[in-house]
């Protein structure tokens, strides 16, 4: 979780400063499928829940941004 968080979070940071490389790209996609089917299972701890819900949001809207600078 915590390299996930990392890996995220380096995307996030490229996709508000400009474009995304096809490398932070690839990894955005795939991460958001993953972190996706991760969430149900942390529903015990409170914080981490949380936490990660928020993670996915700031996720999805990194590759809306990256999306419409694209189109």
């Amino acid at each position: 979780m915590v390299m996930m968080d990392s890996m995220l979070a380096g995307c996030v940071s490229s996709a508000l400063s400009g474009p995304l490389n096809d490398r932070r790209r690839g990894i955005l996609q795939t991460r958001i499928v993953v972190l996706g089917q991760i969430l149900p299972s942390i529903g015990d701890d409170e914080y981490a829940a949380k936490y990660f819900a928020h993670l996915h949001e700031m996720v999805l809207m990194a590759a809306e941004i990256d999306n419409a600078r694209r189109e």
